[in-house]
């Protein structure tokens, strides 16, 4: 099940980043990063 958070995740990361600036991407990035530090966690 948290693969498949992450996977939704990432999707919407993509789909958002199309849109973002860098700098804002990055803060993306991050969360998606922490977000799946939380779901391995479990």
């Amino acid at each position: 099940m948290a693969l498949e958070n992450g996977e939704a995740t990432a999707q919407w990361a993509l789909e958002t980043t199309n849109k973002k600036t860098t700098e804002v991407e990055i803060e993306i990035s991050a969360q998606i990063a922490e977000q799946l530090r939380m779901d391995i966690g479990r």
